[in-house]
């Protein structure tokens, strides 16, 4: 069942666009996404969203534009170190660069958790324990203005 409620038109001079408002509703048993009611009451809002428990994650890293190469060196040198570590759950999946001007440089990283948040907790736990990782992730420091 369709309802249609206000209808509004407003004609400022004949020569311009029509200007038309109107909001419709409808009641059916879908609800956001097109999940049934029934179904959105039973399963939690992550189960509604995704097939499995991955979860992702976003690194983007704004380098300061004089220290672009020494910046993807260094970053090559990282994600070497965090593949020889087994405990690091996190898969890159794929990097991405921005370059705005002479102004911004950013470097954008997705990683992929594929059990989750125990990956994630359990990645956050090896990083802190591996000192090789931490001595390179702080000598690139100096090259990132920020990093969100």
């Amino acid at each position: 069942m369709s309802i249609l409620i206000g209808n509004m038109k407003t004609f400022m001079k004949p020569s311009l666009t029509v200007v038309s408002r109107s909001l419709i509703t409808t009641s059916n048993n879908k609800a956001w996404l097109g999940f049934s009611k029934d179904q959105e009451k039973t399963s939690s809002h992550s189960m509604l969203l995704s097939k499995d428990q991955s979860v992702y994650e976003i690194v983007t890293d704004t380098v300061i534009p004089s220290q672009w190469d020494s910046y993807l060196q260094h970053k090559k040198k990282l994600v070497e170190c965090a593949a020889s570590n087994q405990q690091l759950k996190g898969k890159l999946m794929a990097s991405w660069t921005i370059v705005t001007g002479d102004i911004a440089f950013k470097a954008v990283h997705l990683y992929k958790y594929e059990q989750g948040w125990t990956d994630i907790d359990t990645t956050r736990a090896a990083l802190k324990q591996d000192s090789e990782y931490q001595a390179l992730y702080t000598a690139g420091l100096p090259v990132i203005r920020e990093q969100f």
